[in-house]
């Protein structure tokens, strides 16, 4: 066995499904495109024509609307936190806005404005589950960092309904690792350009319930799953107009002292004069008894975080071989201890992948 630390590019994986992987002390707002968006099309035909009807027809961010936001979700699977949680969010501007999120005893306040941005939580670590949860495209939608001309776009029928699929794959292993696996982002739109479902590898986001904010179609309803396995429920509750009485919870002073500040998370080791977390136990995997009759090479991509005292936290599976290597490697990993990674003389957290090979011999 062998396996490979590398920077994570999650939001890149999502979320990782799941949420932005930047850093912990401020969420980030919708991924910016590197390239120039196009005028929305009212019937659009290209991928760069879908993103930007996606934004024109719900996106309240791009569009400069003020909001206020409540939701109620339910976090399952296999995760260190999970159970019912709240998400909310007073939106003024890209520059001024309040977040914040609770999940069982963890709660999470961040806030940004003109003058500063501060946050606080219950903890150092910022669960996986609200990470995904602050991830999801509700009233923004990401547009894609990579060249357009890399995105593929295709038509499906689903009964009456004709969809449109927006694709983008790559080579997610190393090239020294002898396995060529292919990572594969998608967004399915409607016809009019309306975003129905986001994914990346084996994170996926379903959004339904589409109901009218302004002229604005918004979903109240959102799925996520993780490999075909439940992880998020999550309901729209109230999304208002923001009142100007909201905006007194815009002002940093309205912050609370939680007594914790979230550490940061760093999402590209090499450029930010970070020293990255060092091996100080691995665990071998064991290859299945089941499997051991027809011997072969396998491979499963495991992604974690490593906090501040060089503990694995909250992995998952992002490229599978099958539930038993799958599991054989989750177990490993879960068994690995860390030098932490360090930035300027202080431990930091940071979200890495490692690749765990199966060998026949």
């Amino acid at each position: 066995m062998r396996a490979f630390l590398l920077p994570c590019t999650l939001w890149l994986c999502a979320a990782l499904c799941l949420w932005p992987l930047h850093a912990q002390t401020q969420p980030a707002s919708a991924p910016a495109s590197s390239t120039a968006t196009p005028a929305p099309a009212a019937n659009p035909k290209t991928p760069e024509e879908f993103f930007a009807r996606a934004r024109q027809l719900s996106d309240l961010e791009a569009a400069g609307i003020p909001f206020h936001l409540k939701a109620t979700f339910f976090a399952s699977g296999d995760a260190e936190f999970t159970g019912n949680g709240t998400y909310e969010e007073w939106w003024a501007s890209k520059d001024i806005w309040r977040k914040q999120a609770t999940l069982g005893d963890y709660k999470y306040v961040a806030i940004q404005n003109l003058q500063k941005n501060a946050d606080s939580a219950t903890s150092d670590y910022m669960p996986l589950r609200l990470r995904q949860v602050m991830g999801l495209q509700i009233t923004h939608i990401g547009l894609p960092e990579k060249n357009p001309g890399e995105w593929k776009l295709s038509q499906i029928t689903e009964g009456h309904d004709t969809l449109e699929d927006v694709t983008k794959q790559w080579s997610c292993i190393p090239n020294h690792i002898d396995k060529n696996e292919l990572c594969v982002e998608l967004y399915e739109f409607t016809g009019s350009g309306v975003l129905l479902s986001y994914s990346r590898n084996s994170y996926s986001e379903t959004y339904s319930n589409f109901q009218p904010f302004g002229k604005f179609s918004i979903p109240r309803n959102i799925a996520s799953t993780l490999q075909g396995d439940p992880v998020l429920t999550v309901g729209v509750v109230l999304l208002e107009p923001l009142h100007p009485g909201d905006r007194n919870l815009l002002d940093t002073q309205s912050i609370p002292d939680y007594h914790a500040t979230p550490a940061q998370l760093l999402e590209d080791i090499p450029t930010k004069g970070v020293t990255p977390p060092k091996i100080l136990h691995m665990q071998n995997p064991k290859y299945p008894e089941s499997e051991r009759g027809h011997y072969s090479n396998r491979m499963v991509l495991v992604a974690f975080g490593v906090d501040t005292t060089g503990t694995v936290r909250e992995p998952y599976v992002l490229i599978s071989d099958g539930a038993l290597f799958d599991k054989a490697a989750m177990q490993a990993v879960r068994k690995y201890k860390f030098k932490p990674a360090m930035q300027n003389g202080q431990p930091v957290i940071v979200d890495v992948y490692t690749a765990i090979e199966f060998h026949a011999r």
